[in-house]
């Protein structure tokens, strides 16, 4: 049972700003979190390429100096593959359908593989995207001059990447059957690109990042549309890496991953519980009614059982809320939306009272409920695409194989989280900072007990989720947490939300 293993490494990203927070969170075995010891924005200068040999100065990326959240929606197209397993399995279209306000590039992809890559040279002339790759292989090149290596590799020195899964269900003629997908954001790049730490030009490299793309209920890679966005420390969010090894006493992951705000011991901030797992203090954190809480995975396995998990206080131009997905009611909320329950397992929001297409955002969901005899989250996952009128359709399912082969994806009720990320306006931290420490006076108890894990079958992960928490009622100020755990592949579901059906329906109704 999942609950009973012992995971081997777990990764912790903590963004602060303003607000004092406190509160406990508590994880499976051997996973670890981390809150930071004081809050300030990271000064932090641009980073200039290095010339690799042959490459001249026209060839190198401009400065890194996008200090912004930023976001993409990236389009795969298999409709020209045949086979699944076959030799035409890579042959896939890839394309960049909306991003902003920093531009993208991808430098690397295939079957369930993307690179993409922050701030290129020449965002508009892209050769690689929108056209069939020449070779077997899908798309990869080592060439300095290539427009799409010159552009920067995101990493967990620098901020965090979270990412979604853009298209409720995906159907290719390579016959396979109709399926549901995962997203991961990877810590295990080989696409080619510049770092954001030394400013070399390289392929792999310890702690950048790629995407992954799966199947839900199966361990196998897909192709499907994907939303990814870019939170930068350098904006202002503070945060760090964290490992929790088999003596369950936390460390960072490696030296340098955190942000400097963060202290050097690490224990102060995280503790374990043999019963419990892991547990973070976060001054001034009521869990129970101060917002919402993200995760997607981060496992460079198709079978996605890690995960990043994300936490944002209040913060500039924030649409997203708290959906009651058994009544379609806001829960809580922030900026103009709407939302509507369509039916079983299926909603409707509208952004701003506006139509949006791929040009204009993306959308983050997280599943935040529980099961009445487990107290454990759902197994439902989440997706979501726009209609023609301009809103989005979010969809939850489950994987049951106790059903028949063509109804093993049927819908799943649940409550929600979602925050929408705008390409022109994106959510941001505020200005005014102020500090904070581990010894502040506690809150009350954070209340987001949860299952780690994405959602399962017998042995297959099924899901992965983006999570962000806003604190509703906290002086302004943002606090994002990303966290990866590299372990086995039979977890069980996604997050459990502590709050109780009768403060639910409370809050519904205020």
């Amino acid at each position: 049972m999942a609950g009973e293993r012992l995971f081997a490494r777990l990764l912790l990203l903590v963004f602060l700003l303003v607000a004092q927070l406190s509160g406990l969170l508590f994880l499976e075995k051997q996973q670890a979190m981390v809150v930071a010891s004081e809050l300030a924005v990271t000064a932090d200068t641009p980073i200039a390429a290095v010339a690799p040999k042959d490459a001249v100065p026209g060839d190198l990326p401009m400065p890194f100096t996008c200090k912004t959240t930023t976001s993409c929606k990236i389009m795969m197209n298999a409709s020209n593959v045949k086979s699944y397993n076959g030799k035409d399995r890579d042959k896939i279209i890839v394309d960049i359908a909306g991003q902003g306000p920093c531009y993208w590039s991808i430098s690397r992809f295939n079957r369930g593989d993307l690179s993409p890559r922050l701030s290129p040279r020449h965002p508009f002339a892209q050769p690689n995207l929108g056209v069939l790759p020449t070779g077997d292989n899908g798309f990869e090149t080592s060439d300095p001059k290539h427009f799409s290596v010159q552009a920067w590799k995101p990493h967990v020195k620098k901020g965090v990447v979270l990412v979604s899964v853009a298209q409720n269900g995906e159907l290719w003629p390579d016959g396979e059957s109709f399926f549901y997908g995962t997203a991961a954001a990877v810590m295990e790049s080989s696409g080619y690109g510049y770092s954001l730490v030394d400013g070399g030009f390289s392929g792999e490299e310890a702690g950048a990042i790629d995407v992954t793309v799966g199947k839900a209920g199966r361990d196998e890679e897909a192709n499907i549309d994907v939303a990814v966005a870019w939170f930068p420390y350098s904006q202002g969010w503070v945060g760090g890496y964290v490992d929790a090894p088999q003596e369950m006493s936390a460390k960072w992951s490696e030296e340098g991953s955190h942000s400097p705000q963060l202290p050097t011991d690490v224990k102060k901030l995280v503790s374990f519980n043999e019963l419990e797992g892991a547990e973070i203090t976060l001054p001034g954190v009521n869990g129970r009614h101060d917002g919402m809480l993200f995760v997607t995975s981060t496992d460079p396995s198709h079978g996605n059982s890690a995960v990043n998990l994300a936490q944002l206080c209040p913060v500039k131009k924030l649409i997203g809320g708290h959906v009651n997905g058994h009544t379609g009611l806001k829960l809580h909320g922030e900026g103009k939306f709407d939302v509507k329950r369509l039916a079983f397992g299926m909603y409707e929001i509208t952004i701003d009272s506006s139509p949006k297409t791929d040009g204009d955002g993306i959308l983050l969901l997280q599943v935040v409920d529980e099961v009445a005899k487990n107290k454990r989250a759902p197994k439902c996952f989440l997706s979501y695409n726009y209609t023609k009128a301009g809103s989005l359709i979010v969809e939850s399912h489950e994987v049951d194989y106790t059903r028949p082969l063509n109804d093993q994806f049927p819908f799943c009720e649940t409550s929600f989280y979602f925050m929408w990320v705008d390409f022109r306006s994106p959510v941001s931290p505020p200005q005014n900072l102020g500090t904070g420490a581990t010894d502040s006076p506690q809150g009350d108890y954070f209340g987001i007990g949860f299952f780690l894990g994405m959602v399962m079958t017998v042995a297959m992960i099924v899901a992965s989720y983006v999570v962000m928490k806003h604190l509703y009622n906290a002086p302004p100020g943002p606090s994002m947490i990303a966290l990866e755990d590299i372990g086995d592949d039979e977890l069980e579901t996604g997050l459990l939300d502590s709050v109780d059906a009768s403060e639910r329906d409370r809050d519904a109704v205020a």
